[in-house]
């Protein structure tokens, strides 16, 4: 018989038996193991993988070779079979797809399946497949850890995770680090702090632009404002490039909220009462009346978006100001000064057929925190009507939405003491000063008004800010109830197009057609029989139930004979 390797020769084996077939890198269906092997490990394969221990890895260039042992023939390079590249499968070959190039998912010397990509029929183009949870980030997979467990860090679609950097293969996810000033993973931004409201979140997600009424932001913030889609990221691949346009492969809409929780950041700023000599607050600490007092604040947000003391006296029969007494104390509820100490936290809103809600009667974020354990002269506590609390405390909450006319949008605030809400920056709701609890509420449509009637002129599909300010000023009750119905600012959702050709992330395969079959792509773009399911079919020779090529079974799950 003569060699179709000339240049490999034989091999003793044994006893003296000369070596007529030799198997490629697989562990055959009788178990038995090859020591012929592709030479050189490690690398990134055509699909955009990192792989170890050789996975995929696309010889460089004239480094195709076939080795026995520790001998490769031409001196560590094996010309490929005299067959390679004319659509015909024979056994020296892992595939043939007509052609002797590589990054199409035959390698050009027919010796290896490429990471990503199935030929089950010779003579015919590759198509692409990739598995999540598999183990090997493939394109167009972010990460992939071996799972599809959420959580995690990769995400069940193999897209990074609000919180996390992923690497390697599999791969390994570890937090990222909010606020450190390095934009990583999931990130779309870090300013080096973790405040929220300042452009950039407290996850590290950028904020839009609201101070000139109708939002602007940039691509990333998960708001679509002058925009095909957003996703709240910016990478591309995912259905949403990193210029906020819709890919090809994919549709996105923006879905409606149904999460049973809407956790919305909210930042306490805690105070001592105007008695106090120890950073005591001119305007905490008073009695008040049963009812709010309106006009204690401007009906514009000042340029900050903070609300401004407005400097005239409460409507009558009320005398006075309920002790707000200039702009220069005023300004410190809201911002960092000598008399406060900050804290941002979550407000949970819960869904409630439909309409989040947060409802507390007993509203006291910052008991055990704050002046109160001032390790050089805590705060005391004040008894109240309910019991030994951290009164004096200022929050804040903004929330962004998309204006739609076709739905009623309702925010409904009951506080104890002063409550503003202002919409696009304009006062909608006036319940200041100090008081029992008073309730109010805002339905948003084109025939809203501001506090001065003034209708706001809402525009059909922008984007507009709420601001909720509220203070507690008085040590009797403490109450708060915040409540959204109607609002949505989720981000875009991108899906990809079953049947387009394209493999996109969400889908194991998709040739266009998705009829099924050994290989092949089946119907809603899901992998059926293939190999590295771990399942040895008729047309497989192994599976070791992975696709990575330099182990027990090859890429193809053949057992490649050289004659």
């Amino acid at each position: 018989m003569s060699s179709r390797w000339s240049s490999l020769g034989t091999r003793v084996v044994g006893s003296g038996a000369l070596l007529l077939s030799l198997s490629l890198g697989c562990s055959t269906k009788s178990g038995g193991t090859s020591d012929v092997r592709r030479p050189g490990t490690g690398g990134t394969s055509s699909g955009g993988a990192a792989a170890t221990g050789g996975s995929g890895t696309l010889p460089s260039s004239g480094d195709n070779g076939l080795c026995v042992g520790t001998a490769c023939s031409d001196g560590g390079v094996v010309n490929p079979p005299p067959g390679c590249g004319d659509g015909v499968l024979a056994d020296d070959e892992a595939c043939d797809d007509g052609n002797m190039l590589s990054g199409d998912g035959c390698s050009a010397d027919c010796l290896m399946v490429e990471v990503g990509y199935s030929c089950p029929l010779a003579g015919t183009p590759c198509s692409r497949a990739v598995k999540c949870g598999d183990g090997v980030t493939e394109d167009p997979e972010f990460c992939d850890d071996g799972n599809t467990t959420a959580g995690d860090g990769c995400s069940p679609r193999c897209t990074l995770e609000l919180g996390f950097k992923c690497s390697g293969t599999p791969s390994v996810c570890t937090p990222t680090v909010c606020g450190d000033g390095v934009k990583e993973g999931a990130e779309s931004c870090d300013d080096g702090n973790t405040d929220p409201y300042d452009g950039c979140s407290a996850t590290c997600q950028t904020e839009p632009n609201c101070k000139n009424g109708a939002c602007v932001s940039e691509c990333g913030d998960g708001l679509v404002i002058a925009e095909e889609c957003d996703d709240g990221n910016t990478r591309s691949g995912d259905g949403c490039s990193d210029t906020c346009m819709i890919e090809p492969g994919f549709t996105c809409s923006v879905p409606t909220s149904t999460a049973d929780t809407l956790n919305i950041p909210i930042v306490y700023r805690d105070f001592r009462q105007h008695q106090d000599t120890y950073h005591g607050h001119p305007n905490f600490h008073w009695d008040g009346f049963s009812y709010a007092t309106t006009n204690i604040v401007k009906v514009n947000l000042d340029a900050d978006g903070k609300p401004e003391y407005s400097g005239n006296p409460p409507a009558a029969p009320i005398v006075g100001n309920l002790h707000v007494d200039s702009q220069d104390n005023f300004k410190t509820w809201y911002r960092e000064s000598d008399y406060d100490i900050k804290f941002v936290d979550t407000l949970p809103l819960t869904n409630l057929a439909g309409v989040y809600t947060y409802d507390n009667s007993l509203f006291f974020p910052l008991d055990n925190r704050g002046w109160v354990v001032d390790p050089v002269n805590p705060e005391m506590l004040f008894a109240g009507d309910v019991g030994m609390h951290n009164f004096a405390f200022t929050s804040e909450v903004h929330y962004w939405f998309q204006y739609d006319a076709t739905k009623s949008s309702t925010l409904t605030f009951r506080g104890d003491d002063d409550v503003w809400v202002f919409a696009a920056n304009r006062l909608v709701v006036d319940l200041g000063g100090i008081h029992d609890k008073v309730e109010g509420s805002v339905t948003l449509s084109a025939a809203t008004t501001d506090t001065a009637n003034v209708p706001l002129a809402l525009e059909q599909g922008q984007v507009y800010e709420i601001d909720v300010f509220q203070a507690e000023r008085n040590p009797g009750g403490s109450n708060y109830k915040l409540q959204l119905s109607g609002f949505n600012s989720n981000a875009s959702l991108c899906t990809p197009v079953c049947g387009d050709g394209i493999v996109s992330i969400g889908e194991q395969c998709d040739d266009g057609v998705n009829a099924g079959g050994y290989g092949k792509c089946g119907p809603g773009c899901v992998l059926g029989a293939y190999c590295g399911d771990g399942i040895v079919q008729p047309e497989e020779d192994c599976d070791d139930g992975n696709r990575i090529d330099n182990d027990s079974c090859n890429n193809a799950c053949r057992v490649l004979k050289v004659n």
